[in-house]
C-alpha cells in the first residue's frame, strides 16, 4: 500500500510527466503559430461549433479574463471571429474562420502523430490502466468543486 511521501513522490511523478508532455506538445505548436492553449481554443470550436467565452472557459478548464485574452491572439491571427446572434445581440458566439479550421486539423494531425510516439512505450493493457486511472482522478476532482 502507497502512503504519506509515497503518494508524494508519484503525485510528482505524475505532474512531470503531464508537465512534460504539455511542454513537447507547445513545441510542437510553433509550427502554426498557436499555443497549447489556443490550439485547445481552436480544437474545441472545430469539435462544438460556436461557443460563448464563459462556455469555452468552462470547457477548457481556463479563467475567464485568459480566455479572452487568447482569443483577441486568435482573433488577430484571423483564426476566429465574434459574432453577435440575431436573437440576443448581447451575447457574443466565438467562432472558427476558414484559416482557423485548417489551422486546428493541421494541428491535431500534427498532435496524434506526436501522441503516438510519446506513448509508444504503453501497450493496450496499460493505455486501459491509466485510462481508468484518469477518470477516476477527474472524477474525484469533480466532485470535490461542487
Amino acid at each position: 500500500m502507497i502512503v504519506g511521501n509515497d503518494r508524494v513522490a508519484v503525485w510528482l511523478q505524475f505532474a512531470d510527466v503531464v508537465r512534460l508532455i504539455r511542454r513537447e506538445l507547445g513545441k510542437s505548436m510553433k509550427e502554426y503559430d498557436v499555443s497549447l492553449t489556443e490550439f485547445r481554443i481552436l480544437s474545441a470550436l472545430d469539435k462544438k461549433g460556436p461557443m460563448t467565452m464563459a462556455r469555452i472557459a468552462d470547457e477548457l478548464l481556463i479563467t475567464r479574463a485568459g480566455t479572452t485574452l487568447l482569443t483577441d491572439s486568435l482573433e488577430k491571427k484571423r483564426l476566429v471571429n465574434r459574432v453577435r446572434l440575431e436573437g440576443d445581440r448581447r451575447l457574443v458566439h466565438i467562432r472558427l474562420t476558414r484559416k482557423g479550421r485548417a489551422v486546428a486539423a493541421a494541428a491535431l494531425k500534427g498532435q496524434m502523430l506526436l501522441l503516438e510516439e510519446m506513448l509508444r512505450a504503453l501497450n493496450d493493457g496499460d493505455m486501459a490502466a491509466l485510462k481508468g486511472i484518469t477518470a477516476k482522478l477527474r472524477s474525484s476532482l469533480d466532485n470535490m468543486q461542487h
